[in-house]
């Protein structure tokens, strides 16, 4: 009789374990959940019980993937995976191949993590516990997105949101509201974008989810710096990074400091832009955080340049380039390349043809991205580039006046007013050189631009040139 009791005071004491470290989880706390899952694992090994074994492996695979160690994720998803097999619990071999894609989305192979969570529905909508577990829509969502197929990935997100909510799993649901308010910002539905941010972080409040809420505000905080709106995004910057320092998060911490220093250096308050950015960087590299650090470097070369510094730009741009095999980013390759072109503008030798050469190269770069952004920035940059290398006829003249406008057009398009001003810029001393008639009605709508989104100190700069 004892042993009974014992064995039952045993499995009751591994689901206690699962069910806490499931609310830790919820509250961003994966640690404190490793912690008792690895208690719950003694017992369960005591007990001999496969299947709870499994259970706890893959528990303690989504505690990692919470802390973003996708080799130990993959750890014990595939030793979860292994079990699940041999044992043949069509169940829990759902959930495995379930972690896997997530692996596998991490590491942007994303035609593999969709076999896997395709796989992983499969079986879940065979054995009818899909409405148990409506991440795996949310799941195959992100990995559309990964792939660029916009209506499959909205249409994952609403379908992970219509069961969540109707569980009222709040924390699956508010997780939802944020991905799809990226899918309307993407849409350019802004309306809908903040309605579904607004949601999440009430959502996440209710939960007293603080980590949570912390990423939703700094979410938040960049859609309205997006729309120019920098009073109310700086709030929301604010909030996110008390958050942050209360809960003693550096990754988050880095992040918004960047984020917050972006806004400071649009209005031109370059000397407090330059000691977000600084903190931001430190806390970089303490962490190797070298992505983060990295577009530090590209920010605090770029306000060196409005400076009028281009001894320390190059600085920058030289620790950025050091950075970029650690990095691994493509983005951020390209932007360096930009960087480089940039630089190469306002060096004294400009006969070589170099200013040239590095647009171009950042032009084909950006185009192989297929990132609007990046082209354009690109576009304006080898054309004032040519301007500056070679000797233009009329017909090169009136080309390259095409190539400026596409590029301004594009960026009022993409709604990224400040990208379209310094494009502007380039354009005003292009014009001023070439057609000077011209050049006063674009500095004029360049002057309300830039007044449109409280960035006017910047007028003197863009006309300056190099």
């Amino acid at each position: 009789m004892g042993t009974v009791k014992k064995q039952i005071n045993e499995e009751l004491f591994i689901k206690a374990s699962s069910s806490l470290a499931t609310l830790y989880n919820t509250v961003g706390k994966p640690q404190r959940s490793l912690e008792i899952l690895d208690d719950a694992m003694k017992v369960i090994e005591h007990l001999n019980n496969e299947k709870e074994r499994i259970t706890c492996l893959l528990h303690i695979s989504e505690c990692y993937s919470i802390m973003n160690d996708v080799s130990k994720v993959e750890e014990y998803s595939l030793k979860g995976l292994e079990a699940a097999e041999r044992l043949k619990d069509k169940e829990m071999l759902s959930y495995a191949l379930n972690n896997m894609g997530f692996v596998c989305y991490f590491r942007k192979d994303y035609d593999k993590s969709l076999s896997y969570y395709g796989e992983s529905l499969a079986i879940k909508e065979k054995l009818g516990i899909i409405g148990d577990s409506p991440t795996v829509y949310l799941n195959l969502g992100v990995v559309y997105e990964g792939l660029g197929d916009t209506e499959k990935e909205r249409e994952c997100y609403e379908k992970c949101l219509a069961i969540s909510l109707k569980k009222k799993d709040l924390n699956i649901a508010s997780i939802t509201y944020n991905w799809l308010a990226s899918w309307y910002m993407k849409a350019g539905e802004t309306e809908k974008q903040f309605e579904c941010l607004e949601e999440g972080l009430r959502l996440r409040k209710k939960l007293g989810y603080k980590k949570g809420e912390m990423i939703t505000s700094n979410n938040i905080a960049v859609a309205y710096m997006r729309r120019c709106k920098y009073e109310k995004a700086k709030k929301y910057f604010e909030h996110a990074l008390r958050i942050a320092q209360d809960i003693n998060d550096p990754v988050f911490q880095s992040t918004i400091l960047f984020n917050a220093s972006k806004i400071l250096y649009i209005e031109f308050d370059l000397e407090k832009a330059m000691n977000a950015i600084e903190r931001s960087g430190q806390i970089s590299e303490k962490i190797k955080d070298y992505t983060n650090l990295g577009y530090c470097h590209y920010l605090c070369g770029y306000i060196h340049l409005a400076r009028g510094n281009v001894r320390k730009a190059r600085k920058e741009y030289g620790e950025l380039e050091v950075l970029l095999p650690k990095i691994g980013e493509k983005r951020l390759e390209i932007i360096c390349s930009l960087m480089k072109a940039e630089l190469a503008l306002h060096s004294p030798v400009k006969e070589k043809g170099f200013p040239l050469e590095f647009a171009e190269t950042a032009l084909e770069k950006a185009g192989e991205y297929k990132d609007s952004e990046l082209i354009a920035n690109a576009v304006f940059l080898r054309a004032t580039a040519e301007t500056v290398v070679n000797k233009l006829d009329k017909n090169r003249i009136k080309a390259l006046m095409s190539e400026f406008e596409k590029a301004i057009g594009i960026l009022k398009q993409l709604g990224h007013p400040f990208e379209e001003a310094l494009a502007l810029g380039h354009y005003c001393r292009f014009l001023e050189v070439f057609i000077p008639k011209m050049a006063s009605e674009r500095k004029k709508e360049l002057s309300r631009l830039l007044k449109g989104i409280n960035a006017s100190p910047w007028l003197s700069v863009l006309l300056r040139g190099n």
